[in-house]
């Protein structure tokens, strides 16, 4: 499994002809559970907020974990199947209002 995490907004107002993208999120680790709660894999996300996780086929909840309040990211529900790696992209709550 592979994917990117990113946290939005990004800036306090957002005008059409400015657009503002979330931008990634580094240095953070993403961990997969199993059904029972265990963990099963990690790994740290680097400076583009990409990650990587080897996990054998089955269901998982990817948490991302951060040492404060925001970005605030959440759960996600994801399934591993044979075959090429799933993409699991989690967008994060800046906390920008």
């Amino acid at each position: 499994m592979r994917g990117l995490v990113t946290a939005g907004p990004t800036c306090p107002v957002e005008r059409p002809d400015e657009p503002c993208s979330p931008r990634p999120v580094s240095a953070t680790v993403v961990r997969a559970y199993d059904r029972g709660g265990r963990p099963r894999g990690s790994a740290t996300t680097d400076d583009a907020g990409r990650y990587s996780i080897g996990l054998v086929p089955g269901s998982y909840t990817v948490r991302v974990i951060t040492d404060r309040p925001f970005p605030s990211c959440p759960e996600t529900p994801v399934t591993v199947t044979r075959g090429p790696p799933i993409v699991a992209d989690i967008v994060c709550d800046s906390g920008i209002r």
